[in-house]
């Protein structure tokens, strides 16, 4: 199955009117669309991974917003905040893994 006509339109905004310099901003999306921040986020996550469409973000202070890398040096930027993320969260599960709960708790059971 191919692409909704509302992702079509958002996919086509943000190929059109986005850039690595000047990205499409979320809020923008949202009232081009008449769409609410989780609406547009489904919608790209669906344009990034059923339909493969490179998709990747900005999120610089006064510049964030989606675009479509035309280079690997574009795309690497855009990729940048993902993988930040994933470092982050690996980072929480291994301290939370590392207590050992039943120290933990230990005298805290009675209160």
């Amino acid at each position: 199955m191919g692409m909704n006509e509302q992702e079509i339109k958002i996919l086509n905004f943000i190929k059109n009117r986005g850039s690595f310099e000047k990205p499409v901003p979320r809020k923008r999306l949202e009232a081009e669309f008449s769409l609410n921040k989780r609406a547009v986020e489904i919608i790209v996550e669906d344009l990034r991974k059923k339909y493969k469409q490179p998709i990747v973000a900005s999120k610089k202070a006064g510049n964030s917003g989606y675009y479509l890398p035309r280079d690997d040096y574009e795309r690497s930027i855009g990729l940048k905040p993902y993988t930040e993320q994933i470092v982050t969260s690996q980072q929480t599960v291994t301290a939370i893994m590392s207590v050992d709960l039943k120290e933990y708790w230990k005298g805290h059971d009675d209160e």
